[in-house]
């Protein structure tokens, strides 16, 4: 898979100021292929043909993590695109519609964070502390961009983030960049995550710009209820 990741700031990188808001854009990308390999004893092949082309509209989202030194917020991006079919479309409508109500926020002060969903038409906020998370932490790295990042496996994803049991989980982070935040739910690490590994999905940093003319704002709407609660409910689902 080929990254292009574009800086907009050209200078040695020093450090968050606590004020000044910093944006990366991910873009995700869906591994089709394994898709058609995990599925393919479950399903005749023209509806596991339509359950690729379906997924393979992910490919057209893209997110904005907002952070500063202290908190983080992380959504979709508006998609303004058109398809040549309909059907194309639809199906993309359709993924937005499942994801735009998705924002992570992260206060490292409040030592909070929250997660705004809904789920069958009611709005929720998740809400729970920080540093939940089990990491892993290995000597791997590769450069993304001009950055110099190291691997991460999760351990918990299961127990903490209702991930299902040995879905492996594993993220690329820039300690150049030295913020515990990342895309979704994910941070923690000792660096920024340019790139979370989530079973069949990638996420990926395509674009980095500091001091941008942006507020970060937590999430109110939705009714609260604590993650670990949430999460045990979700599970047994």
């Amino acid at each position: 898979m080929k990254y292009i990741l574009i800086f907009l700031l050209c200078f040695a990188f020093q450090g968050i100021s606590q004020n000044k808001i910093n944006k990366v854009t991910y873009n995700r990308v869906v591994n089709l292929e394994a898709i058609k390999e995990n599925l393919k004893s479950d399903f005749s092949e023209s509806s596991l043909n339509k359950i690729v082309e379906g997924a393979d509209n992910y490919k057209h989202l893209s997110y904005s993590l907002l952070f500063d030194a202290n908190q983080s917020y992380f959504s979709l991006n508006d998609i303004k695109i058109t398809l040549d079919s309909d059907n194309e479309q639809n199906e993309l409508n359709k993924i937005i519609k499942r994801v735009k109500h998705q924002k992570y926020y992260v206060n490292l002060k409040d030592n909070k964070t929250l997660y705004a969903m809904t789920m069958g038409g009611e709005k929720l906020l998740v809400v729970d502390s920080t540093k939940q998370l089990n990491w892993k932490l290995t000597k791997d790295y590769k450069k993304i961009g001009d950055y110099t990042c190291f691997k991460a496996q999760l351990l918990n994803g299961s127990e903490v983030l209702a991930y299902k049991d040995g879905m492996a989980i594993e993220a690329w982070y820039t300690p150049q960049i030295p913020v515990p935040f990342g895309p979704l739910q994910f941070e923690g690490l000792p660096g920024l995550i340019l790139e979370v590994n989530v079973g069949n999905n990638t996420y990926f940093a395509s674009e980095i710009k500091f001091d941008v003319d942006h507020k970060i704002e937590q999430p109110t709407e939705g009714k609260e209820v604590q993650r670990k609660t949430f999460f045990l409910k979700l599970k047994l689902i």
